[in-house]
């Protein structure tokens, strides 16, 4: 294996692959966790899925191990990459280190020690090393709700707004305090998915 072997490699599994999930995954089949069946030695057959390598870059540590960073979307399964990758090369691979450096727009520059984490006060943790969850849905649209409707969502309820229908709506009250996630569908009727208050 040399560096224009990986170059080909690398070529390969950039853009659009299909990946069969892993049995240890948290997919459900028929109301259960793969895992909960793999657990008890039972293998499920699984569909493939198309997943999204934005970028791929593969280096060799030394004769037996390669290292491999990756920016992919929602959904890729690295450990079965690094599979796949080792049977194109022919000796299998396994990972023996996963590091997530970055989700969405939070990267491990955001990220504190450990150790310095629990020598900070609560004051500390609050101002310094919290971030809101909202802050990881910087590319998604945002509704502001009235008093009325607030209520509503926050029992469940739908109700109509003034949007062009979407996916993914970030749901705030009037001070700016996010309330958690819905859908507009193509009645402008906001659908309550995830409710964090």
């Amino acid at each position: 294996m040399d560096e224009k072997d990986l170059r080909v490699l690398e070529e390969k599994y950039t853009g659009v692959i299909e990946q069969v999930p892993p049995m240890y995954s948290a997919l459900k089949h028929k109301g259960k966790r793969l895992y909960e069946y793999a657990r008890k030695g039972i293998n499920i057959k699984r569909d493939a899925r198309e997943v999204n390598i934005y970028n791929i870059k593969l280096g060799i540590i030394d004769k037996d191990h390669i290292s491999l960073k990756v920016k992919c979307s929602k959904g890729t399964y690295i450990r079965t990459l690094a599979e796949q990758i080792g049977e194109d090369i022919g000796c299998g691979a396994l990972l023996s280190k996963l590091v997530r450096t970055q989700i969405n727009n939070i990267d491990l520059s955001s990220a504190v020690n450990f150790e310095d984490f629990l020598a900070s006060s609560d004051e500390d943790i609050c101002e310094k090393h919290m971030k809101n969850v909202d802050s990881i849905l910087d590319n998604f649209n945002a509704c502001y709700l009235s008093e009325i409707n607030q209520i509503k969502i926050l029992n469940g309820n739908k109700v109509v707004i003034d949007v062009k229908p979407c996916k993914m709506m970030k749901i705030y009250d009037l001070k700016d305090n996010f309330l958690g996630v819905g859908e507009v569908n193509d009645n402008s009727e906001l659908i309550p998915k995830k409710i964090l208050v």
